[in-house]
């Protein structure tokens, strides 16, 4: 059976970021701090990668297509709380 010790740990590859105040690339690794070598700017950002990724967007389709009358409710509620406010001021 395998136990924990048993199991050896993955290298990890460093990451590569992009420094916001030089544009430097630094390989930053997991334990190391997120700074800039060159700089010391604190402040990264990932670099882009080049392998193609999609998003299925037709997938989630229940906030796209809202009915009409969710529109209408909704400025309905706000016109009737705009006025229970106005008359509120005014009681004063």
């Amino acid at each position: 059976m395998d136990t924990q010790k048993d199991i050896q740990p993955t290298k990890q590859q460093p990451m590569t970021l992009i420094c916001g105040k030089c544009l430097t690339e630094n390989d930053i690794k997991s334990r190391n701090p997120v700074r800039c070598r060159d700089c010391a700017y604190r402040i990264m950002y990932k670099k882009r990668i080049k392998r193609l990724v999609a998003f299925d967007t037709q997938q989630n389709t229940e906030f796209r297509e809202m009915p009409l009358f969710v529109f209408g409710f909704a400025v309905l509620l706000l016109i009737v709380v705009w006025i229970f406010i106005r008359t509120l001021t005014f009681m004063k």
